[in-house]
């Protein structure tokens, strides 16, 4: 992607997500140049003073100055506070909008491996190299840097062009050593991600409690550690190649400083020497030299830090330049009476064998099925289907006769609640878990009492308000396994929904816990629609039907009798489990 292009989309996201910022960044541009004659003038005051041995005059003159400065400091202050302050602000907005785009973006993308490390990336950048703050930092900095030197460019040319020809010399020197200092920044940079993000990614491994068993019983522990050790000592190489490179560019940058320091001080000395000119006019326009050359100097690294976080940031503008693709309709949806897959087929991305071959079936009010099958025969993508993750390739699925795609996505998606196997529980609490942050407390309690979680809630320390998880609460309470799958059922039971889809969620509990489960679950489902999905049996006796899907086909779609007596592949399934209970 083009430099230009990237940061047209930058200053186009940057001003959608927080505008007032552009003000605060012009108001402290126009106070930091204000302060670089200030300091200039000031000590050429000075010296004058010194100069005309009038005390009143010099005493006058200091005061009015000391005020001048005083008033100039604080406005600086005051426009760094805006700065820092609004700079925080514009920040969290920008981490909202990714956030936002994230959750927007088709859900494909969060299993194509392209997309997950352009995320990854995105993220890298944002948090781990500081992209967005460098950014903005970089590119004020740049705009105060220029209005400086627009500023001081047209007194020097005014009082002697060789004094500007020198530090513009020394501007062109500079530019072309941060030229190659960028150039070798950006090369580590690309060299030294990817082995970073391994790095990172064996660290929190090494260090993460959910593997401490496996290292413990197996030699995968000293695998990992011994790959960590790999990336680190790469990482040490790269870093120590680049600090030596730094180092040298560096060197050559502060010589060319100072030897142009040199010409300038010379050259406003000759300067004064033949126009006669006082000590504090010498002074004046030294000082002014110095500032300027300081101050190109701040603007080049300025323009190369700006242009290398710029092309870092890249993938958080392609990441938001991601086409959301979630079609939203005009009905509104209010109820699910049916539910129906017409000749459906789907085929994942990147992919060339169908999941789903012309899957049809029909589901009504108050029912209840299951859906069993082989792993890979398609059970879980028929709900990430229905979910409206996924499109079908051919076909079309109906709910109340309409294709699902007319309904509004938001009204479409409050009819369904979902209890997958690997759902997630928060480091909120648990209240808050279980409902969104306007919840009634006694309507929670009464929904943890229905799934028996009501007496171990109240009798923790903070009952419903406890934090869940230690990650970041050493107060923090934990659950068994069981115990957190009936917490994300209560959860999906608080959703008032119209279809309830449960996809393997009993493989933490004990046949007890389980047959428990469903008869809690079972009593409490109401009118709703149910979708079962299990690889154990006891869920196929509760259903109406069960829908059998085998190789991506509807094998059977009948009562748990009615197949039993077909004596096809759900008698086979049922049976093998049936011999290791017996």
């Amino acid at each position: 992607m083009a430099l230009g292009r990237i940061l047209i989309k930058f200053i186009r996201i940057a001003y959608q997500a927080y505008r007032k910022m552009f003000g605060v960044v012009l108001f402290r541009c126009l106070v930091y140049a204000a302060q670089a004659f200030y300091i200039a003038m000031f000590v050429s005051l000075i010296i004058k003073c010194l100069e005309s041995r009038r005390l009143k005059d010099g005493v006058a003159g200091i005061i009015v100055w000391v005020l001048a400065g005083t008033g100039i400091y604080l406005l600086k202050r005051f426009s760094d506070y805006l700065y820092e302050t609004n700079q925080e602000r514009m920040k969290e907005r920008l981490d909202h909008i990714i956030f936002d785009k994230i959750c927007r973006i088709p859900y494909e993308y969060l299993e194509n491996p392209y997309y997950l490390d352009l995320v990854k990336r995105a993220k890298f950048c944002i948090k781990e190299e500081g992209c967005i703050d460098s950014v903005f930092r970089r590119g004020f900095g740049f705009i105060q840097n220029v209005f400086v030197l627009a500023s001081i460019s047209g007194i020097l040319i005014h009082f002697d062009r060789i004094v500007f020809i020198i530090l513009a010399g020394a501007a062109v020197l500079n530019i072309i050593f941060y030229m190659i200092f960028v150039h070798i920044e950006q090369d580590f940079f690309e060299k030294s991600v990817e082995i970073d993000r391994k790095y990172v990614y064996y660290l929190d491994t090494l260090l993460s409690k959910e593997y401490g068993k496996d290292y413990r019983f197996y030699t995968v522990g000293k695998l990992l550690l011994e790959k960590f050790g790999q990336f680190s000592g790469k990482l040490t190489q790269y870093f120590d190649w680049y600090r030596k490179k730094v180092i040298l560019i560096q060197g050559i940058v502060e010589t060319v400083k100072y030897i142009a320091m040199i010409g300038i001080y010379f050259s406003v000395f000759r300067k004064t020497m033949k126009l006669k000119l006082t000590v504090s006019s010498f002074s004046f326009y030294a000082t002014l030299g110095i500032t300027f050359l300081n101050t190109v100097s701040e603007c080049i690294e300025n323009v190369m830090r700006f242009y290398m976080f710029l092309k870092y940031a890249e993938p958080m503008i392609e990441l938001m330049e991601l086409k959301e693709e979630i079609s939203d309709g005009t009905l509104e949806l209010k109820n699910i009476e049916t539910l129906e897959f017409r000749n459906v087929t789907f085929t994942y991305p990147n992919s060339s064998n169908a999941v789903l071959k012309d899957v049809s079936f029909a589901i009504h009010k108050r029912e209840k099925i299951s859906i069993v099958g082989l792993n890979g025969a398609g059970k879980t993508t028929i709900v990430k289907l229905l979910c409206r993750l996924y499109q079908p390739n051919e076909g079309e699925i109906l709910v109340n006769n309409q294709p699902i795609n007319s309904y509004q996505y938001s009204s479409y998606i409050a009819q369904i609640s979902t209890l997958f196997q690997d759902f997630r529980l928060f480091a909120v609490s648990v209240e808050e878990n279980v409902a969104d942050v306007n919840a009634n407390g006694q309507d929670i309690l009464e929904i943890l009492r229905k799934v028996n979680l009501k007496d171990k809630v109240e009798a923790l320390p903070q009952g419903a308000k406890s934090i869940y998880s230690k990650v970041y609460d050493e107060d923090g309470v934990e659950f068994s396994g069981g115990e957190e799958q009936k917490l994300a059922l209560a959860r999906m039971l608080n959703k008032r929904s119209s279809l309830k889809i449960l996809d393997e969620p009993t493989s933490a509990m004990d046949p007890y816990a389980e047959a428990e489960f469903y008869q809690t679950f079972d009593a409490l489902a109401g009118e709703s629609m149910v979708i079962y999905i299990s690889h154990r049996m006891s869920s196929s006796v509760l259903a109406d039907r069960i829908l059998v899907i085998e190789n991506g086909t509807v094998a059977d779609f009948d009562t748990h009798e009615k197949l039993l007596a077909k004596k096809g592949r759900y008698q086979e399934l049922f049976n093998i489990q049936a011999e290791h209970y017996s």
